[in-house]
């Protein structure tokens, strides 16, 4: 992974990591359909404004990302590496102007947070849409694969905002 990386980020890599391994949500993904995937992730994001732990919520909502990902056979350094750069694009589309705020920050309301995460799911749900009317599409499923990386990403960003709270 690029030098890039902070610490926060990896503190939240390694927790994210562990949560997987604690829990059965893995062996879940592999069996899931898509759609009963795109369901668990949506469930997950809507009980981050239902509840008070919602460093609790955004972290069940990034591990089912991170194990939806394993399910299309990325292998974790591969997955690392994805939401990583993802991150830094992030950070540059900030430092470029073409965001106007980060979902990293402490100070951004949660509301707005989950705005972004909300909207990056919803791509997740177009690029299934598309990629059922063109499933051998390369595109298709490489929009679909960055959507799903974005995901991740946003959360992994909002969990950094998190750390040490």
């Amino acid at each position: 992974m690029s030098a890039k990386n902070s610490p926060v980020m990896m503190d939240v890599i390694f927790k994210i990591q562990a949560r997987i391994e604690q829990t059965q949500i893995r062996g879940a993904a592999q069996d899931f359909s898509t759609d009963t995937k795109l369901a668990w992730l949506v469930g997950r994001v809507g009980n981050i404004a239902q509840t008070t732990r919602r460093k609790d919520a955004v972290l069940d909502v990034t591990c089912c990302a991170f194990t939806w990902l394993e399910s299309l056979h990325l292998s974790d350094m591969d997955i690392l590496q994805r939401v990583a750069d993802e991150r830094a694009r992030q950070r540059e589309l900030f430092t470029a102007g073409k965001h106007n705020f980060r979902v990293d920050s402490p100070v951004v309301d949660w509301t707005r947070k989950l705005r972004v995460l909300t909207e990056e799911v919803g791509e997740v749900a177009q690029a299934i849409d598309q990629l059922e009317t063109s499933p051998r599409s390369k595109i298709l499923k490489r929009y679909f694969l960055t959507e799903l990386i974005q995901v991740a990403a946003v959360g992994v960003a909002w969990l950094e905002s998190m750390e040490g709270k």
